[in-house]
């Protein structure tokens, strides 16, 4: 073919309303005929970039089209990847969980035809828009927040697709953007993890959490007292140990419970494996996690008493709160076993007992409510990454006293006005220009 085209703005295109796409014929330069775009920028940068390779007389590499099958196992070898890189914030329970959600998604019909069957490039803003995130919204769990990770693991694995041209853009991304109408709504994590703050609030008042621990055996009551008044993640405390130089299992970098000083040193935290029997120690939730926490003398005595009775075999690999056979403590057996036991044993229903992760709530309440709500020592306490999450209890803390003052304040600015026109000491508000 010769070549007469001195430009790829020669090429001819134009607008289908049919199929609501741009077509562009790309043969005089070695393309396909009437290739559809969703947007101008992407028809002509694709354009350009053929019309380079065709000028210098590069080989064009064909790229194979992938189906939305083949493109998921080939998502999942890349983080497979990801998940054995020690430098990665990606664990085998994030890749089994995203395989699960993408083998679901999958397997879906649209029209009568299984989703993974669907080429990757034939996805649109449209098809996202509607039927993908209605049903992904409605039917993959209880919740909405279950539809929103089953989109944002979808909106990933398209990211990797887009890296391998098998589609121009991350139309799962695009479909959210908020100048479309309609357009994928997507609920706010944060706004449904404080309504749930707050329901759980409900459940941590001190006389329910009295009760609870009353009705505690007393071989487990540490436990639960530590997490009230400590705040580690379940996954946290289960791996504290006890600070010991001398002891064969103490190396110097995992933190632990420091006696001496009064302090817990959080540096190490149980990491969910893709089974339980898979789990594993690793780095805290985040930086912020690395933290330091003060504790009274009064519990630190309690629990070094506690720690000193145990007989040999159970303090062999150090843990604070070891099982009978000397390993690790189980969260998920605190949960059922002592804290759901107790619910059980003063009459809480299902909807009424509160989980283990709210004792944490309960320390950060109870911790804003005697220290004069400071959000950013309770964020660096808790190990919050970000201020946001930490604020998310402003909503439910009270400061009697304050809220009484800013009421008596705005009383005296009306009471201190003159009455008989002389002299005030009221400030006048400012003139609008």
């Amino acid at each position: 073919m010769s070549k007469q085209i001195s430009s790829y703005k020669n090429l001819n295109w134009e607008w289908s309303e049919e199929k609501q796409r741009f077509l562009i014929d790309l043969r005089p330069i070695g393309g396909p005929r009437r290739k559809p775009y969703q947007t101008k920028t992407e028809m002509w940068t694709d354009a350009q970039t053929l019309f380079e390779y065709w000028r210098s007389d590069e080989a064009i590499v064909e790229v194979e089209e992938w189906t939305l099958a083949h493109a998921v196992e080939e998502y999942k070898a890349q983080i497979k990847i990801n998940m054995l890189d020690p430098n990665e914030r990606f664990g085998p329970k994030s890749y089994s969980t995203q395989c699960a959600q993408l083998d679901k998604i999958m397997a879906l019909k649209f029209n009568g035809l299984t989703f993974g069957k669907s080429l990757v490039k034939n996805l649109s803003i449209e098809f996202m828009i509607d039927p993908f995130w209605p049903r992904l919204r409605d039917n993959m769990g209880p919740s909405q927040i279950t539809g929103l990770n089953y989109y944002v693991t979808f909106k990933q694995f398209l990211g990797f697709c887009v890296t391998k041209k098998q589609i121009a853009s991350n139309v799962a991304k695009d479909a959210t953007h908020k100048s479309l109408r309609p357009r994928v709504n997507l609920p706010s994590r944060k706004k449904v993890w404080r309504e749930r703050l707050q329901e759980s609030v409900l459940k941590i008042d001190p006389l329910t959490i009295r009760s609870i621990l009353d009705a505690v055996p007393e071989e487990h009551k540490s436990k639960v007292k530590f997490a009230l008044r400590v705040g580690l993640r379940a996954g946290e405390q289960c791996a504290l140990k006890v600070i010991d130089p001398k002891a064969s299992y103490y190396n110097g970098n995992e933190g632990g419970i420091d006696f001496n000083n009064n302090r817990v040193i959080v540096r190490i935290a149980k990491k969910r494996g893709a089974k339980d029997s898979e789990d594993f120690l690793g780095e805290c939730k985040s930086e912020q996690g690395w933290r330091e926490i003060p504790i009274s003398q009064k519990l630190s005595s309690e629990l070094k008493a506690e720690w000193d009775a145990l007989p040999s075999k159970r303090k062999v690999e150090g843990w604070l709160f070891p099982t009978t056979h000397g390993t690790m403590g189980n969260p998920n057996n605190w949960r059922e076993r002592i804290l759901y036991a107790a619910c059980d044993a003063i009459g809480l229903s299902k909807a009424e007992r509160p989980r283990w992760h709210d004792l944490r709530h309960s320390y950060a309440t109870a911790l804003l409510n005697k220290r004069g709500a400071d959000y950013t020592e309770c964020m660096e306490l808790l190990g919050h990454a970000d201020m946001s999450t930490t604020m998310m209890y402003k909503h439910i803390i009270r400061n009697p006293e304050k809220e009484k003052a800013i009421a008596n304040d705005v009383d005296d600015y009306y009471d201190d006005l003159p009455s008989d026109g002389g002299p005030d000491n009221v400030v006048p508000f400012k003139k609008a220009v």
